[in-house]
C-alpha cells in the first residue's frame, strides 16, 4: 500500500508493555485500538487475510509524460514495482521473499543491500495487520492533526530496526489519510504521502488517489486505474 518500500525486518521480541501506546484522554483509544478500527474500516481482518495477491495500477505524469505504475504483491512479502511508458517497461524491481533484484539495461542484478531491509519478514500484504504484531512493531499515539480538513489520530509506528512512520487515521472513518516516513539514516528528513477517494473493491476498501510528497514543488499524483484481488499476479513476476 503506501509508498512502495520493501524492507527486511529483524526479529526481536519487544515487551508487550512497550507496544501499548499513549492514550488520548478525550477519546480513550490506544494506538492499537485505532489500528484495529482501521482494519475494520478497510474490510475487516478476515477479508484482508483472504487477499493472497494484490495487483494495483496507477496513472501519473512524469516529466510531462503519462506513465503507468504497477505494483504486484503476493502473500506474505513478495512484491514488484514496474514503471511503463507507452506500454514499454522502463523500470522493474522486485523482492522474491528473500532477496531483491532489479533490471538495469536489460540485465538482472541484485538490488542494493539496504533496498529491502524492512521486507523479508513482512507477514501480511496490509501493513495494519503487521502493526498488531508486538514482537516486531511498537505503536504510540502521539496526538491529533487535521489532514485535508479531517481530524486525524497520529500513530507512530516503529519497526525493531528503527524504521519509523507516522500514520494519520481519520477519527471518523479510521481510514489512513496520510503517511510520513522518517529517515533513520538522515535525521530530520521524511517522505510524505496523502491517500484519499476511498472506494470498495469486493469486500476491501482501498484508496484511489495517492499524492507523494504533497508539499514539494512537484508532487507526484497517482490515480488508481485498476485493482485486482487474487488475480493477475503470478510467481513468475518475482523471478
Amino acid at each position: 500500500m503506501r509508498s512502495f518500500v520493501f524492507s527486511i525486518i529483524l526479529v526481536v521480541m519487544l515487551m508487550g508493555a512497550n507496544n501499548c501506546c499513549a492514550q488520548n484522554t478525550a477519546d480513550s483509544l490506544t494506538a492499537r485500538q485505532i489500528v484495529e478500527k482501521a482494519i475494520t474500516a478497510m474490510g475487516g481482518r478476515e477479508n484482508l487475510l483472504a487477499v493472497r495477491t494484490l495487483y494495483s495500477e496507477y496513472s501519473s505524469i512524469l516529466d510531462d509524460r503519462p506513465v503507468q505504475y504497477i505494483i504486484r504483491e503476493k502473500f506474505p512479502n513478495k512484491g514488484s514495482f514496474e514503471i511503463k511508458y507507452k506500454e514499454m517497461t522502463v523500470h522493474y524491481d522486485w523482492f522474491d521473499g528473500e532477496k531483491g533484484y532489479k533490471i538495469e539495461k536489460g540485465v538482472k542484478k541484485k538490488a542494493e543491500k539496504d533496498a529491502y531491509k524492512n521486507k523479508a519478514l513482512k507477514q501480511n500484504i496490509f501493513d495494519e495487520l503487521d502493526f498488531l504484531n508486538s514482537g516486531i512493531w511498537q505503536l504510540e499515539l502521539v496526538g491529533k492533526e487535521i489532514v485535508n480538513g479531517q481530524n486525524c489520530y497520529k500513530v507512530k509506528t516503529t519497526l525493531v530496526n528503527g524504521a519509523t512512520d507516522i500514520i494519520y487515521y481519520s477519527d471518523s472513518t479510521f481510514l489512513m489519510l496520510r503517511s510520513d516516513h522518517i529517515s533513520k539514516a538522515e535525521p530530520g528528513r521524511f517522505e510524505s504521502a496523502l491517500f484519499s477517494d476511498y472506494k470498495t473493491f469486493g469486500k476491501i476498501t482501498y484508496f484511489t488517489k495517492w499524492v507523494v510528497n504533497p508539499n514539494s514543488e512537484k508532487p507526484k499524483i497517482l490515480n488508481l486505474t485498476a485493482l485486482y484481488i487474487n488475480e493477475k499476479v503470478e510467481e513468475s513476476d518475482f523471478k
